[in-house]
């Protein structure tokens, strides 16, 4: 009998749930490693993450259950909790508004906002429990924390909407027609383009447009993570889940960079709810929503369709095995052929979609990102090919011991809230195994859930970032925040009273701290700004891109370098085709104009150091001297921004 003592008979068991546990544990202690060949903090993060949410998992069903109060507040702070989520997003308001901009204030409110709204989902009696005001706090703060950083900051949050809405709506817009799209891919995708317009002729401005339509419906649409965990869980849970999501680093960065990434999300959210109402419901009106969210999504972004397609045909694939195996809680025949015919419908409408949409050269985007991939997989794809992935410190720039050390924990700060909702997802999805969820939604969310998790670090860990992992990371939330209300709520029948204390307020205090400091959270203006980049520019910055574009026009020189992400402004506004500006020990090391701005020597500007190949380098302390050297002629300055060229005639002095 001594063999079941060892680890074979450790695994051993009848519950596929626990046996699921006791590889997760033991998968961790793999994992961890994989950390001694590189210094990727995802490989601390995620073994850990799992490691601990299995041995909870197992624990918990270890020892004998014992029937105990849920965990409450004492009376007097429950009373007290929405009255301080109200003052809290007013000061939020008001802080914003005099610094002109988010600060480690803002963060540090929306934090305590975050916590307070948690702290009424998990900690309130039930009896006193008000779903529809903690929904309305969720929702209301969902808005302020996203619109206030974008009606503060000059122009636009991000890069890409640079095209998207100064370029794009505005010009559909002023033609009156799609012919401002006609030769990108979003000519086979214009819904977005299309929902600003009309915002544009509604509100005057292509900006408030987009914000007041958009920027509106992204941060409302977490109603819909509500009304989807109510399928599954009570009402608290829901509120949980709908907290966790709101909250979010990723849903937070889709708010504040409006994009049809955005939309292509809030569709996601809507098919989410189809296809987990399908479980229990074969309604006609779901089959409807269902292949017009799908529709929809095909029409508005290419990477939200693949995230749409790949969740569809694995519940397909779930629906359609749970029928032929006769599970008695299975879903019904028309539940089934109606998700298989959307799912149809859906990628046959995406291949003709994508087959006649233009792209680089003129052939269409079928086509080539089906070269793209292959040529990474063959040419690019290695193990441990982790370079410009996700996790890491965002490089250095030769700064002092204290900015060392600073990186080295940054990240590990940034991707804490990620680790508490991935472990509790870990808890919910073994939880689901166990449980009285129907086996076909069962089978989708976890397989769901961990296909986009392969995707997204799976793909990464091998150099494969061609179908842009980085961008499904919002819609994998979405699957996690849902499980993750199924872990906790399974965890308050089976922990400990103790165990379930810490859980909730390690949770509720430490969560929407770490999402709202988040790099992807905070982009207009970094909580780490020594650190972590601004993608949001002064308007002295932006001034001066539309001026030199005036003066200096692309027609006479295409290309102006400068740093990153500043370059990106000169290629999207300005319509030149630079390149973040390379220097030696002597200046810039190219004849291309390039631009000096005062942000590189205060925040983490990114440069490149001259040779073979150039090295880049992220710094804030980039001398003025070596973008824009005396020996340069300066053609342009406003105090913030300077641009400078070489002389024609003698080559470099004036």
């Amino acid at each position: 009998m001594s063999h079941q003592n060892g680890l074979p008979g450790w695994l051993s068991g009848t519950n596929l749930d626990t046996t699921l546990a006791k590889i997760g544990i033991l998968a961790s202690l793999l994992l961890l490693g994989l950390r001694l060949l590189t210094a990727q903090v995802l490989l601390v993060v995620i073994p850990v993450a799992t490691g601990v949410a299995c041995v909870l998992y197992f624990g918990v069903h270890r020892r004998q259950t014992t029937a105990f109060e849920h965990p409450v507040l004492p009376g007097v702070v429950v009373d007290y909790l929405p009255a301080a989520v109200v003052v809290g997003m007013a000061a939020l308001v008001g802080s914003v508004w005099a610094a002109g901009g988010r600060t480690p204030v803002s963060y540090l409110l929306i934090g305590a906002i975050g916590s307070a709204i948690l702290a009424q989902s998990l900690l309130v009696e039930k009896t006193d429990l008000s779903p529809s005001l903690v929904v309305a706090q969720i929702l209301v703060s969902a808005v302020m924390i996203r619109l206030s950083a974008l009606f503060v900051t000059p122009g636009f949050v991000g890069v890409d909407v640079w095209t998207h809405i100064p370029d794009f709506v505005a010009g559909i817009v002023e033609t009156g027609s799609l012919s401002a799209i006609a030769d990108s891919k979003y000519i086979m995708a214009p819904f977005y383009h299309t929902i600003g317009a009309i915002g544009t002729l509604v509100f005057g401005s292509a900006r408030m447009g987009v914000y007041l339509s958009i920027g509106l419906l992204v941060p409302l649409s977490a109603l819909l993570v509500y009304v989807t965990t109510t399928q599954l869980l009570g009402a608290r849970w829901a509120l949980v889940a709908t907290t966790l999501f709101a909250f979010s680093g990723q849903f937070i960065r889709w708010g504040i960079h409006i994009i049809p990434t955005s939309l292509g999300v809030v569709f996601f959210l809507g098919a989410v709810y189809c296809v987990t109402r399908l479980s229990v419901a074969d309604d006609l009106w779901l089959f409807t929503l269902l292949v017009t969210v799908s529709l929809a999504t095909v029409f508005t972004h290419q990477v939200s369709t693949a995230v749409l397609l790949v969740f569809l045909a694995i519940a397909s694939v779930a629906f359609v095995s749970t029928r032929l195996f006769g599970a008695t809680a299975g879903p019904s025949r028309r539940s089934v052929g109606g998700l298989v015919a959307v799912f149809l419908v859906t990628l046959v409408v995406t291949a003709v979609s994508w087959t006649a949409t233009p792209w680089i050269g003129g052939e269409s985007f079928l086509v080539q990102m089906a070269g793209i991939l292959r040529g990474t997989l063959v040419g690019e794809a290695g193990f441990l090919n982790l370079a410009g992935g996700g996790g890491g410190s965002g490089g250095g720039g030769g700064g002092a011991e204290s900015v060392s050390l600073l990186a080295d924990i940054l990240p590990f700060i940034e991707w804490f809230g990620f680790a508490l909702l991935f472990a509790a997802s870990i808890v919910g999805g073994l939880a689901m195994l166990r449980g009285d969820h129907p086996p076909a939604l069962t089978a989708t969310y976890i397989l769901g859930a961990s296909t986009m998790f392969v995707i997204i670090f799976g793909f990464s860990l091998f150099g494969v970032r061609a179908i842009l992992p980085g961008r499904w990371m919002a819609f994998m939330y979405a699957l996690l925040a849902i499980m993750a209300a199924v872990g906790l709520a399974h965890l308050s029948g089976t922990a400990s009273k103790r165990v379930l204390v810490a859980v909730f307020v390690l949770l509720a205090v430490s969560y929407p701290m770490s999402m709202a400091v988040t790099q992807k959270a905070t982009l207009d203006s970094p909580a780490f700004d020594d650190t972590n980049p601004r993608y949001a520019y002064t308007a002295s910055e932006i001034a001066a891109v539309e001026t030199i574009s005036k003066v200096y026009t692309p027609e006479e020189a295409a290309d102006i370098d400068t740093d990153h992400p500043y370059y990106t402004l000169f290629g999207r506004l300005g319509g030149y085709t630079g390149w973040t500006v390379a220097v030696d020990d002597t200046g810039p090391a190219t004849d291309h104009p390039v631009i000096h701005r005062e942000y590189q020597t205060t925040g983490p500007a990114t440069v490149h150091l001259a040779g073979e190949p150039p090295q880049s380098v992220r710094s804030s302390t980039v001398d003025p001297g070596r973008i824009c050297p005396a020996s340069r002629n300066h053609v342009y300055a406003n105090g913030d921004v300077t641009m400078c060229t070489i002389s024609p005639i003698t080559g470099g002095s004036t």
